[in-house]
């Protein structure tokens, strides 16, 4: 194999990959040899500019994923959201991460993980901590391990992120276990979390703090200024621009609950909704909106249980990635690097789901209908007809960094697109959708 950190040449016309050669000598006698009657065979590693970096850490970290329309957030087993940007962790908002970290610590120390769990409808992520063994406050006293529980429970509705904390005392002492969160949001675009090298950055703003949140702003180099809020309830003893830490005194027996909500926009923070910080309101909100999406499924069930916890579970998975436009519903492709619109991914599961679902067929048509191509554009392979094949909204496409924002790079989206609709119609009978997208 044959790589290079110093020369690079364009492979192709479009040039979008690079012969790597790391040393001038000995690519230069790979290349002798390749010519010598193709004698020996070279490898040659190709590596896009979109290519996804694939960290180590991502291989061996276990993980738990919340999705809600276009937001979604990755933890950390524990409940955690560690600071790297090699890695998909935190909570993000329309391919922006609005946090990058946030880390619980009982008495500067972390947790005991017991386990980790998600609702079976999706809605709720739900970890069960205790302590290691403590020395409370400097004395010789010390708390030994599991006198402690801590409950940590994730849910996201309304586009941010809430999060409820219960700690409870089973020790016969009474107690004062400081509790500490570090957080932080470096407004990283998807791309860049998947490995894309971009040149230019935007202007980050010192946290303004409140007496129980602390506001972060970021203004990209599209123009766009981006602003995370986090809100803590009840109001921290200290609150700092990368930390807030409680004093919780616990009788025994006795329980304590602290809430937090992290909000993401891409505006200016004075026209921000600021819903009460309220965990139990933004659970039955979730909830009651995945109820709503399962009746327009046929529901099925099995008499074998390992089969039916496995529907059970598929159907709670593919409601976690449907996401509304103002034409209907899709699927998302995936979580966390395709969490957005694919014309042939959210074509495919809408045509595998047609059966049990016929308005996630309609919705889809109707979404990609509204994003067909009308002009020659050769950054963006569009051509009048061709159906859109990526969608994103992030500060790198909006800045025309990348070619994402709206991308018809894709060669079977366009005849899938007639498929599904033909499979629409034979299956529900709907011509009036079908004269609508006869001119597309």
């Amino acid at each position: 194999m044959v790589r290079s950190f110093g020369e690079r040449r364009p492979i192709g016309a479009a040039g979008d990959g690079w012969l790597q050669v790391k040393n001038r000598s000995v690519g230069a006698r790979a290349l002798k040899q390749c010519n010598r009657g193709r004698k020996s065979r070279n490898v040659i590693k190709i590596v896009s500019n979109f290519h996804i970096h694939a960290s180590s850490l991502t291989s061996r970290r276990a993980t738990r994923v919340l999705a809600n329309g276009d937001s979604f957030a990755v933890f950390e087993v524990h409940g955690d959201i560690l600071e790297t940007r090699d890695e998909p962790l935190g909570f993000f908002h329309r391919d922006t991460r609005y946090l990058s970290r946030f880390e619980l610590s009982v008495a500067t120390e972390t947790p005991y993980y017991l386990n980790c769990y998600r609702s079976r409808d999706n809605a709720q992520l739900q970890i069960n901590l205790s302590n290691p063994d403590l020395g409370l406050r400097g004395r010789t006293v010390k708390l030994s391990k599991n006198s402690i529980q801590i409950e940590r429970d994730w849910v996201i509705a309304d586009s941010s992120l809430f999060h409820r904390v219960v700690v409870r005392n089973y020790s016969r002492l009474q107690i004062k276990v400081p509790l500490d969160f570090l957080f932080g949001a470096d407004f990283a675009d998807l791309f860049e979390v998947r490995g894309f090298k971009r040149t230019r950055r935007g202007e980050y703003s010192k946290p303004e703090v409140h007496r129980s949140s602390v506001s972060i702003f970021y203004k990209g180099v599209d123009g766009i200024r981006r602003h995370t809020e986090i809100a803590f309830r009840p109001q921290p003893a200290v609150l700092e621009g990368e930390r807030a830490s409680f004093l919780l005194e616990l009788e025994p027996d006795g329980m304590k609950e602290l809430e937090v909500r992290v909000t993401g926009r891409a505006e200016e923070p004075s026209i921000i909704s600021r819903p009460r910080l309220r965990f139990d309101k933004a659970l039955e909100q979730r909830r009651s909106e995945i109820a709503h999406l399962e009746s327009g499924w046929s529901a099925i069930t099995s008499s074998h249980q390992p089969l039916d916890a496995l529907l059970r579970r598929s159907y709670a998975d593919l409601v976690s990635i449907m996401r509304h436009a103002p034409e209907g519903m899709f699927i998302m492709a995936g979580i966390p690097w395709f969490a957005t619109l694919f014309g042939r991914d959210s074509i495919l599961t809408a045509l595998f789901a047609l059966p049990f679902n016929p308005e996630l067929a309609a919705g889809t048509l109707k979404t990609l209908a509204a994003l067909q191509g009308s002009e020659v554009n050769q950054q963006r392979d569009e051509q009048p007809g061709k159906i859109v094949h990526e969608i994103r909204g992030g500060e790198l496409a909006l800045a025309g960094i990348i070619p994402f924002g709206r991308y018809y790079g894709s060669a079977d989206a366009t005849p899938l697109f007639l498929w599904l609709l033909g499979r629409y119609v034979a299956a529900t009978g709907d011509l009036e959708l079908a004269a609508r997208l006869w001119p597309n």
